[in-house]
């Protein structure tokens, strides 16, 4: 959460006792950030933040998910057409990149508004969500999902050289999809709490461990 209930940023210094900070104290001996008593952090945006939501007689709160429900890749193309038509490059049927260290290893497309430092000198990565630049873990996610994708989009051009940019584009996009949702199901799924567990049917403690990782999962 950057902003509070009323659209102003949120402020969230080390003594603050809003509840929507949640401030990570720095130990005395800590010799790198020795100026700062704390790390300022902010919970997620709450569901349904003004109503009385209460579970056996203790508040219960559950965070907002921002992106869209379905694992359709939202955050590689976004959740509009609009978003979607920002990151194309419109040739070809690929994403638009920025210069990277390597001339064969692209970047993230740059924003040119929003700065992502307190300098104001370096500016934020585009993908299909707005935490991109978070950290360096979603950045490189983003970055090998748009890599794989304009990979794809090159050989189809080239096994289909009639193919418009807009066919390139979606076909490369329903494989990244299909990719993606192999990786959560086959991969990531099982690995969190083993085969079987998330499905219908039977197994009732894995479902329910399934829906608890998945509810954690939409913090990071």
């Amino acid at each position: 959460m950057r902003i509070d209930l009323t659209g102003s940023e949120l402020s969230c210094p080390c003594d603050s006792t809003n509840s929507n900070c949640f401030s990570i104290p720095i130990p005395s001996g800590e010799k790198i950030m020795s100026s700062s008593k704390c790390l300022n952090f902010t919970r997620s945006s709450p569901t349904f933040p003004t109503l009385d939501c209460s579970l056996a007689s203790k508040n219960y709160r559950e965070q907002l998910n921002l992106i869209s429900s379905f694992f359709d890749g939202t955050q590689i193309y976004g959740d509009s057409l609009e978003k979607s038509k920002s990151l194309r490059s419109f040739i070809g049927g690929q994403l638009k990149t920025s210069d990277g260290v390597l001339s064969n290893r692209p970047y993230l497309p740059k924003s040119i508004n929003e700065q992502c430092s307190t300098a104001n000198t370096t500016t934020c990565f585009l993908a299909g969500e707005t935490r991109t630049s978070e950290n360096l873990g979603l950045a490189s996610i983003h970055t090998l999902f748009l890599r794989e994708h304009n990979r794809i989009a090159l050989k189809l051009s080239t096994i289909n050289p009639s193919w418009s940019d807009n066919t390139l584009f979606y076909e490369t996009r329903r494989i990244i999809q299909a990719v993606y949702q192999h990786i959560i199901y086959s991969d990531w799924i099982p690995s969190t709490i083993g085969r079987g567990g998330g499905g219908g049917g039977g197994g009732g403690g894995n479902n329910v461990r399934f829906f608890l990782i998945i509810s954690i999962w939409l913090l990071i």
